[in-house]
């Protein structure tokens, strides 16, 4: 398996295990009638760092040589291709969010609609790259 493609595995499941985590919360407070505050979010930043940087840590501990090897030019395709997918999900994100925004006022719902769609772009980055990779 090639470094990149376990740093997809890494950023993957780094994104669903702390995303995954901070929708419970946030669902969690909203049950009990709190509002969401900028401590989850930050905490939510600090784990996604500390999980993405001990992963890749771990990867690059386990495959030292490997870790620092270009990518090859099916590699950059890849990657390339699994931007611009990823693309197309974070712009019709944001495009949701402001439509969202201009008919509901609500400036906490365009944060959170941002910032989801931030989040899944990432996801469908990663999990595209680790299919094309699958695929060869």
């Amino acid at each position: 398996m090639a470094f990149k493609e376990k740093s997809a595995w890494v950023i993957l499941l780094a994104y669903l295990v702390g995303s995954l985590t901070f929708t419970w919360s946030l669902l969690e407070g909203v049950s009990q009638g709190k509002s969401p505050s900028p401590v989850d979010f930050a905490g939510f930043t600090i784990a996604l760092i500390v999980l993405l940087t001990v992963g890749h840590i771990i990867i690059a501990a386990v495959s030292p040589g490997t870790a620092n090897t270009p990518e090859d030019e099916r590699e950059k395709v890849f990657t390339l291709r699994a931007k611009a997918l990823s693309g197309q999900f974070l712009a019709s994100g944001v495009v949701l969010g402001l439509l969202f925004f201009i008919t509901t006022n609500n400036t906490a719902a365009l944060f959170y609609v941002v910032m989801y769609a931030l989040i899944l772009s990432e996801i469908v980055n990663a999990g595209y790259q680790i299919l094309l990779h699958r695929r060869g």
